[in-house]
């Protein structure tokens, strides 16, 4: 079955609901940290991280479009997943890199070693 060209315009409001959710984010770590800095210290240090890597992601949306050709939508959004965990616990980065790469080099074979019909 052929892929068919994205609707440009859902493209257009989930690139715009990642930047609004990134931005709601970000401030809310923000004023958390600033007006109660030691009730709520872990809170706002990962409504921070998380806030800054989706508008990282809103940055590099259209990049992320160009991904979709080579890797599936799966391996794509358990990536972005990965991302906001290695965000949130940056102890498990290492585990979770080595895991990401595994997969997305499986899916990038799988997709090469497919038959053509």
């Amino acid at each position: 079955m052929p892929d068919r060209p994205p609707d440009t315009s859902i493209l257009r409001y989930q690139k715009l609901a990642i930047g609004i959710l990134g931005l709601a984010m970000l401030t809310t770590g923000g004023l958390m940290y600033g007006l109660v800095p030691a009730a709520n210290i872990v809170v706002s240090a990962v409504l921070i991280r998380a806030g800054m890597l989706l508008c990282v992601v809103w940055l590099a949306f259209d990049q992320l479009q160009q991904l979709s050709k080579y890797f599936s939508t799966i391996v794509l959004t358990v990536g972005l997943g990965v991302l906001v965990l290695m965000a949130v616990r940056p102890s498990l980065s290492k585990i979770v890199l080595v895991m990401c790469v595994a997969v997305g080099a499986l899916s990038l074979a799988a997709k090469f070693l497919r038959t053509q019909r």
